[in-house]
């Protein structure tokens, strides 16, 4: 009777620790089954405008730059040196002429003496207290006698080329290049400094003949320099209507610096083109790889990740434009792409909204 009791405790035994082990047995797959499916973050595709975005090499160079001549024979003295601010208006050079300040004299002279024999053919005439009575036509006759009309035309002429002696800044901005140096004797018509704006820039780059359907006047510019990685926003202004023997045309742009940007006629910089097109499906970077040699995403079907192929007409540094392989409405997966295969299962942590 002991044998059977004891036989009958060791059967119920075996069998509690079968029971126990296909519990575990089953949680175990539902752990598994929860593992496999990797979390993902899903965007949903709605048309937008796309920014696309075209870099090249570019040429900054002062937009409004002059070169400024002697205006009479002389010497040149500098008031301003290279590279200092001057005001409009402010006097930045001067010619000393003893020729011009010579003629300038004589015609004052001149003037003074007609004007003195005026005056008394005048008081002859009606006496200068009936002088207002006189009649336009004498006075102007009598100006012309004495050659009063004629001296002050020609002092006229030289007063302006003595002040044309002075030069002034014709608008805000800097000498560049001092063409004939400090104290030099110049000709009239002698070069004698570059002048550049503070403010007023453009960059020339070119692009390739294939390029060209892209690009539209107007259209947005980021100019990086490369010296100083300052970023100067402006827009495109025109476009050369000629292609050279290699195939490139030439585009200029304006830009707009800052107070705290510097900028140098000449500086090389990186011109970025911003291009916006609307109505496009725009996807994230992050959401497309390769595989196979072609392009492709993770949409979200139930709680799988099915792959598509697209097609890319366009890009800039976040975004890609597709023509086709998904369509608006469509949830695209953002995240964890890398852990995906065709019918991979997922679960859905988040829906983000899709950023430029």
């Amino acid at each position: 009777m002991k044998r059977y009791t004891l036989l009958m405790i060791t059967l119920l035994g075996l069998i509690g620790c079968r029971d126990k082990q296909s519990v575990n047995m089953n949680t175990t797959s539902q752990e598994v089954e929860r593992e496999v499916a990797v979390p993902v973050d899903v965007t949903i595709l709605k048309r937008q405008s796309f920014h696309e975005t075209f870099s090249y090499q570019g040429v900054v160079y002062a937009s409004e730059k002059i070169t400024i001549s002697a205006p009479s024979k002389g010497t040149i003295h500098y008031h301003q040196t290279i590279g200092s601010t001057i005001s409009k208006g402010a006097i930045i050079a001067e010619i000393t002429s003893p020729q011009a300040i010579d003629r300038y004299d004589k015609a004052k002279l001149q003037v003074d003496r007609c004007s003195l024999e005026y005056k008394n053919k005048m008081m002859g005439l009606v006496g200068m207290k009936d002088e207002a009575q006189t009649l336009e036509a004498q006075r102007h006759s009598i100006a012309l006698q004495v050659g009063l009309l004629e001296a002050q035309k020609q002092f006229d002429i030289c007063r302006r080329e003595k002040e044309s002696l002075q030069i002034r800044a014709p608008f805000d901005g800097q000498i560049s290049q001092e063409i004939s140096p400090n104290l030099q004797e110049v000709e009239m018509g002698t070069k004698m400094f570059e002048y550049i704006p503070n403010k007023a820039y453009e960059v020339t780059f070119k692009i390739l003949e294939s390029d060209l359907p892209k690009l539209h006047k107007g259209d947005a510019l980021h100019v990086v320099m490369l010296s100083t990685q300052d970023t100067l926003h402006g827009k495109l202004l025109h476009i050369t209507p000629k292609v050279d023997t290699y195939g490139f045309i030439s585009l200029t742009g304006e830009i707009m610096p800052q107070n705290n940007q510097t900028i140098m006629d000449g500086m090389h910089a990186m011109v970025e083109v911003y291009h916006t097109i609307p109505n496009q499906i725009v996807l994230p970077k992050e959401a497309v790889l390769r595989r196979g040699g072609k392009r492709i995403v993770f949409i979200k079907k139930g709680p799988e990740a099915h792959w598509k192929y697209i097609d890319i007409i366009g890009e800039n540094a976040n975004s890609l434009n597709i023509s086709k392989g998904v369509e608006q409405g469509d949830s695209l997966i953002v995240s964890n792409c890398v852990n995906l295969a065709h019918h991979s299962d997922i679960v859905l942590e988040k829906v983000i909204e899709l950023k430029q």
